[in-house]
């Protein structure tokens, strides 16, 4: 399995969203759709082509996502029917 696909189980399973990596996070958003847009400082922003909402994500201190920025990704992919 692919770092990517174990890090969209982890978003997508909910438990630990305290302890998902900024990096991984922002490399399994291409994987399901998500295209880097842009960057302004430290902050992220994921554009998808079929979707109005964008994914605006920024990492923590500690190199972790932020854990109310995972929720948000998930809400996100739930919304248009990514399981």
């Amino acid at each position: 399995m692919a770092q990517w696909e174990k890090t969209l189980r982890r978003v997508m399973g909910g438990q630990a969203d305290t302890n998902v990596d900024f990096q991984d996070l922002c490399a399994m958003l291409p994987h399901v759709g998500y295209q880097a847009w842009r960057q302004h400082g430290s902050h992220h922003i994921f554009v998808h082509p079929d979707r109005p909402e964008n994914i605006n994500i920024q990492p923590g201190k500690s190199g972790k996502a932020k854990p109310y920025q995972v929720k948000q990704v998930r809400d996100v992919l739930r919304r248009y029917g990514h399981e």
